[in-house]
This record gives structure tokens, C-alpha cells and sequence, in this order.
């Protein structure tokens, strides 16, 4: 989960054992589901942060319980993927956006 601005975006999870890949945005007084048509795979223990007007998403933890190394970014209505070099895979990890 991360912000930005007056929104709070969340992404995928486990529900009752199964790894998700919705996308969720919170502006104050309810959550809304972004449908998009290219998003992360599936998985739990993300990290996410802001990054200006954009979220930058990294790793989790797939099905498979296999730690994930690919990063992404949401400018509010789509995912695409960076082809960024990153760290190593990991899950659990935290990220922060320094003014």
C-alpha cells in the first residue's frame, strides 16, 4: 500500500491462501477497483512507494512462495513494467518517498 496525495492505492495480497493482482484506490470515503489490462502477476509482501504522481511497486512473494524481483509503476490508471535493475529478489521489504 502506498500514497499519493489524497489517495491510497493497494495491491494484491492473499486472500484465504491465494495470491491476488487487484488494484485498489481510496480517496477519503471508499475504495474503488482499478481494472487494468496489464498488471503485476499475482502476490503478497510487496513494497510500495510513492514516486511523484506514480507508484513504484518491487517484489513479493508469489503462490509458489518464490521471492520476486520485478519492478513496476501505476500512474493511477495502468501498471507497466520498469526495466529497471533492482535488488535481488525479496518479499516483506518497505519502501519510503523523501520530500
Amino acid at each position: 500500500m502506498a500514497t499519493v496525495g489524497s489517495k491510497v492505492v493497494l495491491f494484491g495480497g492473499n486472500i484465504a491462501s491465494v495470491d491476488q493482482n487487484d488494484t485498489w484506490v481510496f480517496e477519503g470515503s471508499s475504495w474503488t477497483q482499478v481494472m487494468t489490462a496489464n498488471a503485476p502477476t499475482p502476490r503478497a509482501s510487496a513494497a510500495m512507494a510513492a514516486l511523484g504522481d506514480e507508484i513504484v511497486l518491487f517484489g513479493g512473494q508469489d503462490q509458489s512462495s518464490t521471492a520476486l524481483s520485478d519492478t513496476w509503476i501505476f500512474d493511477g490508471l495502468n501498471w507497466t513494467p520498469s526495466s529497471a535493475t533492482g535488488p535481488d529478489a525479496r518479499y516483506g521489504a518497505a519502501m519510503a518517498s523523501l520530500p
